[in-house]
């Protein structure tokens, strides 16, 4: 057996035709071909040797580092020289609604839900080797949503009330100045006349303050009437 013109040091040719390389590396990967002479002639052979390298440990990235309901997320499985991957929740699969890219590297999850929390894991693997990710858990939150909403709801709470309040602000004035103020002053008025104005007429025309005791009052008194009298 003869070695071909790009014969290296770490193959060993065998009287069997087999050939053994030794500490593979990345660049060993390709055909190689075998040629061999024999009664019909010259024969050749092509075999292709992939070498493969250990996957790297997988990483899981998110999008997000705070998932809300309602939003979306993309988990990310980060890893080198893997040819599959799998993920997994809960150490079940993932939902059908999860979309996936080409190489299964990454899921996309829209319109997030609080089924969706839970703890993620992505395995990436290849001919020779196998890694797992670590433990990716999944939170969904609800605070910023509830937040808003409350805000909201205060807000239309507020205005409400401000609106509210005006409203009987304006009806209490118009109240006040249609019924309270015209009865005050009817009730003014009457006082006054019952306190200065409440005379009786004389007999001679004259005028006496009905606040007077009657029975001090005389009618048609003349000079010779003139004296002492005894009221007891």
């Amino acid at each position: 057996m003869t070695p071909g013109p790009q014969y290296f040091h770490r193959a060993s040719q065998f009287p069997n035709g087999s050939l053994q390389i030794s500490s593979l590396i990345p660049t060993d990967q390709g055909n190689f071909a075998l040629m061999m002479l024999t009664a019909q002639g010259l024969a050749k052979v092509y075999i292709y040797l992939p070498v493969h390298e250990p996957v790297t440990k997988p990483v899981i990235n998110s999008s997000s580092s705070q998932v809300l309901v309602n939003g979306n997320l993309t988990l990310t499985c980060v890893t080198v020289h893997a040819e599959r991957i799998l993920w997994r929740k809960d150490d079940n699969g993932l939902p059908s609604r999860v979309d996936f890219s080409p190489d299964n590297k990454t899921a996309i999850f829209h319109r997030i839900n609080q089924w969706d929390a839970g703890q993620y894991q992505c395995e990436a693997e290849n001919p020779i080797s196998r890694s797992y990710s670590d433990v990716f858990t999944l939170t969904v939150s609800y605070r910023e949503s509830y937040s808003g909403n409350r805000f909201i709801s205060m807000a239309g709470i507020i205005c409400g009330c401000i609106a509210g309040t005006a409203l009987i602000i304006a009806a209490m004035v118009l109240l006040y100045k249609r019924y309270v103020l015209p009865l005050r002053d009817s009730q003014k008025d009457t006082h006054s006349v019952g306190r200065y104005t409440d005379r009786y007429s004389s007999t001679q025309g004259q005028s006496i303050d009905g606040r007077e005791d009657p029975s001090m009052i005389y009618a048609n008194v003349v000079n010779s009437d003139m004296g002492h009298m005894d009221l007891s």
